[in-house]
C-alpha cells in the first residue's frame, strides 16, 4: 500500500521509515520461515518422513523400479 502511495508519503517524510519497516518485516519473515526448517533438519526423522512423503506411491505400489533397477523385465509375457 506503501508503495502506491510513494510520492505522498516521500512529501511527508515517511519514505526512510516505511522503507526500514518493511525490510524488518521481510527479515522477521525469512526467518519465521527458515528457523523451523534449519532447525528440524538436523534430525535423523524428518528426512526419513520427507522420502516417505515424496515417494508415498512408490512405497504403496512395492517399489515397482527396483524391477527396472535389477534388470528384470516383467513384461516379457506378454
Amino acid at each position: 500500500i506503501a508503495a502506491a502511495w510513494k510520492p505522498v508519503m516521500k512529501r511527508l517524510g515517511l519514505w526512510k521509515f516505511i522503507r526500514s519497516i518493511a525490510r524488518l518485516y521481510d527479515a522477521g519473515m525469512g526467518m519465521l520461515i527458515f528457523v523451523p526448517i534449519a532447525f528440524f533438519s538436523w534430525f535423523p526423522f524428518v528426512s526419513t518422513f520427507q522420502t516417505r512423503l515424496m515417494f508415498n506411491q512408490a512405497f504403496s505400489r512395492g517399489l515397482e523400479i527396483s524391477l527396472i533397477l535389477a534388470g528384470n523385465n516383467p513384461n516379457t509375457g506378454i
